[in-house]
């Protein structure tokens, strides 16, 4: 790895870089992972109080011995807190601020790099999901002012949920976490945040692993002495996109960091760019997303 290739990766406030995110529900996977994540080069950790995991990678952070500096802290909003089934009577900024508040306890750190809203339209607040980001946004730049929060970002967001957030936003959204992998690439989306001055991240950039099986990524793999996965998360990177990997296997850890060392080529990003189907994780979720541009208040 060059010079200037390490700093990339090492940087905390550079982007793109690799990030590292465990969603399994115990600290002590959390700790195992985040430590071997830490030992080999990540720099950027990715949690939400959703994974119920904070307590396991908070320890990892402090046992690494790091400059808490060189880190870069991610965390998301919890989805089912952010649910009502009397959404009238739900406080969205009390809530919000309960998890912020929570999650700096259960890090163990003073303040989070990056603190995102989960998704935008939770189950049953699909007919006030206006009011409720912005209650949650405003939260989270109170939480600015007072030095807990360092930047503020929103995932799983599409156009129409960024403009309306933006109607009553003070402080700028920064990133966008999106799922992003060659069967569901986002393109217009990524476009219009990148119009916007937005970062994006990936959240599941393998597709759970069934983008390694792509033939055209099996191929681009042998021809570059790589494993598919690196060729995903290469692609990720010439996008300027940071992918955020999960995996509680050492050398995969390992190897997916493994990636400032080559390039591929133009014609290599085309043909992955050709590779979308449509396919995704989340399907219910997504489509509450799209079917909320429909709700009146």
């Amino acid at each position: 790895m060059s010079c200037q290739t390490s700093l990339m990766a090492l940087n905390c406030n550079n982007f793109p870089t690799v990030g590292y995110g465990i969603t399994l529900p115990t600290d002590e996977d959390a700790y195992v992972g985040v430590t071997k994540a830490l030992e080999v080069g990540y720099r950027l950790i990715n949690t939400s109080s959703d994974y119920e995991n904070e307590k396991g990678m908070g320890k990892a952070v402090s046992a690494s011995g790091l400059p808490r500096q060189e880190l870069i802290i991610v965390s998301l909003d919890s989805n089912a807190k952010r649910s009502c089934e009397i959404p009238q009577s739900f406080n969205g900024y009390n809530s919000q601020l309960e998890q912020i508040y929570n999650s700096l306890e259960s890090l163990s750190v003073d303040y989070i790099d990056y603190y995102m809203i989960h998704w935008p339209v939770p189950r049953y607040m699909e007919k006030v999901w206006r009011k409720l980001n912005a209650d949650s946004w405003l939260a989270m730049e109170d939480c600015v002012k007072k030095g807990l929060i360092k930047h503020l970002g929103v995932s799983n967001f599409l156009p129409f949920h960024i403009n309306e957030l933006m109607k009553t936003a003070i402080l700028p959204i920064e990133v966008n976490q999106l799922e992003i992998h060659p069967n569901f690439q986002q393109r217009e989306t990524v476009q219009y945040c990148r119009n916007a001055g937005m970062k994006i991240m990936a959240f599941s950039p393998l597709f759970k692993g069934k983008s390694l099986a792509l033939p055209e990524i099996c191929r681009l793999a042998e021809k570059h002495g790589k494993t598919p996965a690196q060729i995903i998360l290469r692609w990720n990177i010439q996008h300027n996109i940071s992918p955020v990997v999960c995996s509680t296997n050492a050398e995969r850890i390992a190897s997916n960091f493994n990636i400032f060392d080559f390039e591929i080529s133009d014609e290599d990003i085309g043909l992955i760019d050709n590779l979308e189907t449509g396919e995704h994780i989340d399907y219910y979720s997504y489509i509450r997303q799209q079917e909320s541009l429909k709700s009146i208040e």
